[in-house]
């Protein structure tokens, strides 16, 4: 007889074990996880890839030798980011270089670059002797060498000889590859020894649905995104001024979508504060964050000063506090996210214009007062909606939602009974109270917060009618945090003041 059983059914006289649900346990959901859509030199096409380190994300999208100047590369450096996902936007119909391996004039081997683009065309194979001294055997070296570096890969003894086995790249030779994407062994021989060049890659045309795609398509661009919850901001290069509306347009429709996570976008550069002002109005949304002006930062090739749009800063910002902290905060933690900036495009410092962008829904960068280095005057959305434009109130409603809905999945279709309904409550009581007790101390500073919140009782959320037709209705009320956005000092002073001990 089995220990524990699954039905209380039991025939037989005796004692029998059986294993209830654990109780519901709401977990963080976090909100550190930031996408980058952009149009870089390198990596898959059309595809939501998270690198892990700078190393490997420049390795993948921005190889050393190739071009590190363009504006998605720039807007992945010099930043922290915790966890960052890209997509390279192409065109899927672009062309991988490939390069012919000869003997004499007969092709023994076609090496396929790595990945679709002209960045292809600029890699050299280069045929040599072999390490292990066989006469058959040769060592092929791939090259991609320029102004940023070089990237350079070796792989040795191969042999299409015709005697003995073949050798060339295996499966996790070509998925460690930075540069070599696939090998095809035409004929028999010993190539001879040389350099090679690659050639025929293409770069297609890239559009502005090659950044929308369709929704719930899972095609390309934000497309791509629907389906990974975690994602909590995401942003884009510098499409140009063309694309640029229409992207932007597209990206606030893909976060009106989801609903759970934040669109970062800007204007176009060189554009006067009345410019934003009137541009911010055409993307109003709880869930975009619209962020001016541009930056100027140097680039990691030879250092030089280049401009580029600046929603990835705030972006990563965001990845980097909490979901209740306001990116606006003028101390030295905040002000440390941002010290890749190396000076505005333009000074937004005048107290009118920022009252100004303020009142418009723009997150402005300025110079810090005072202290030096850089910041935010406000944290918002565009929404200019009364109690709804701090951006800590969209993302903590995220966080919170997000939390819950992900730890609630289990509890779909369990029983519609008051110990199961209230697994629901308790689990949300204790998650909600430990946001509120970090309120009352310094962790505010460091782990998400509220202020208060309330939970209605099972019979006030819920009619009989509803429970019959399987519905069950959690009511939570939570009041989010504000931020000390204006300080004010009510000074009394004069030798006829009194002073009153307090």
């Amino acid at each position: 007889m089995p220990l524990f059983t699954l039905t209380s059914n039991n025939v037989a006289h005796g004692v029998y074990a059986q294993e209830l649900p654990t109780p519901a346990i709401i977990t963080p959901s976090g909100s550190n996880v930031a996408v980058l859509l952009g149009q870089f030199p390198w990596g898959p096409i059309q595809q939501l890839t998270y690198p892990g380190t700078l190393a490997t994300t420049g390795s993948m999208f921005a190889p050393q030798g190739g071009v590190r100047t363009g504006s998605a590369w720039l807007s992945v450096i010099r930043k922290t980011w915790p966890i960052l996902g890209i997509v390279r936007i192409g065109d899927p119909t672009s062309v991988a270089a490939t390069a012919s391996i000869l003997q004499s004039s007969t092709t023994l081997l076609t090496l396929t670059a790595k990945y679709q683009g002209t960045l292809g065309n600029s890699i050299i194979a280069t045929v040599g002797p072999p390490d292990d001294g066989n006469s058959n055997h040769f060592n092929l070296t791939l090259v991609l060498s320029g102004t940023s570096g070089t990237t350079s890969e070796t792989y040795r003894n191969w042999n299409v000889s015709g005697t003995g086995s073949n050798v060339v790249a295996s499966a996790s030779d070509i998925a460690n590859s930075a540069l070599l994407g696939g090998v095809t062994v035409v004929a028999s021989g010993i190539p001879t020894a040389g350099n090679y060049s690659f050639s025929g890659g293409t770069a297609g045309t890239v559009t502005a649905a090659s950044y929308v795609g369709t929704p719930g398509g899972n095609d390309k661009g934000f497309a791509l995104l629907e389906g990974d919850t975690t994602i909590d901001g995401v942003c884009i290069d510098d499409p140009g001024s063309t694309l640029r509306p229409t992207v932007n347009a597209g990206l606030m429709a893909h976060a009106a979508l989801c609903t759970d996570r934040v669109a970062y976008i800007n204007g176009i550069s060189g554009q006067t504060p009345a410019n934003a002002q009137a541009d911010v109005l055409n993307y109003s949304s709880n869930n975009v964050c619209y962020v001016d002006p541009w930056v100027w930062v140097s680039d990691d090739t030879d250092g030089t000063i280049r401009l580029i749009p600046s929603a990835s800063f705030a972006m990563a910002v965001a990845a980097q506090i909490p979901c209740s902290l306001s990116g606006a905060w003028k101390s030295d933690t905040i002000s440390g996210l941002l010290t890749g900036i190396s000076t505005l495009e333009a000074d937004r410092g005048n107290y009118t214009v920022r009252s100004q962008n303020d009142a418009a829904g723009i997150t402005t960068l300025i110079k810090r007062p005072q202290r030096g280095g850089f910041c935010f005057e406000a944290w918002q959305n565009t929404s200019n909606t009364p109690g709804k434009t701090e951006l800590t109130r969209t993302r903590t409603g995220i966080y919170i939602a997000k939390s819950t809905v992900n730890a609630w999945q289990t509890s779909v279709d369990a029983p519609n009974t008051p110990w199961f309904q209230q697994d629901l409550i308790n689990s949300l009581t204790i998650f909600l109270e430990g946001m509120k007790q970090a309120y009352k101390s310094q962790n505010a500073a460091i782990t998400p917060y509220i202020v208060n919140y309330g939970i209605a009782s099972a019979a006030a959320a819920n009619t009989n009618a509803s429970l019959a037709n399987n519905n069950y209705t959690v009511a939570a009320q939570v009041q989010t945090g504000s931020n000390m956005s204006r300080i004010n000092l009510a000074l009394q002073y004069g030798p006829t003041v009194t002073v009153t001990a307090a």
